[in-house]
């Protein structure tokens, strides 16, 4: 059986774990280029170090919000000032609020 105090000291590890690779990752890359703008350095070649130097980490600590809407839930009901029910309001898979209305949209409604 597994405790929450253990399961937490999991998850602690498991984040230091990461992000000692993360950062041993983005040693070894920054190493690789700056072999690389020697190389051309000493064969004169142009080129600089306009080199993605940690582009792979940033990307892998970076949380990207899907682009594209997949599928979507109702999260709450939307009532006109008379009480009756005009719509529901749908959270995306992006993160996005959309409501959609049962026939016209109403101005003066409240959700529940």
């Amino acid at each position: 059986m597994v405790t929450l105090a253990s399961t937490k000291d999991f998850r602690n590890y498991l984040h230091f774990r990461l992000i000692s690779l993360l950062q041993h990752a983005e040693r070894k890359e920054k190493a690789s280029v700056r072999k690389q703008d020697q190389r051309k350095s000493a064969t004169g070649q142009s080129g600089g170090s306009d080199e993605r130097a940690g582009s792979s980490l940033r990307m892998l600590k970076a949380k990207k919000r899907p682009s594209k809407r997949i599928h979507a839930h109702a999260i709450k009901r939307i009532y006109c000032s008379s009480g009756e029910l005009v719509g529901w309001l749908y959270q995306w898979n992006t993160g996005d609020l959309v409501p959609r209305w049962k026939s016209e949209p109403h101005s003066d409604v409240y959700y529940d």
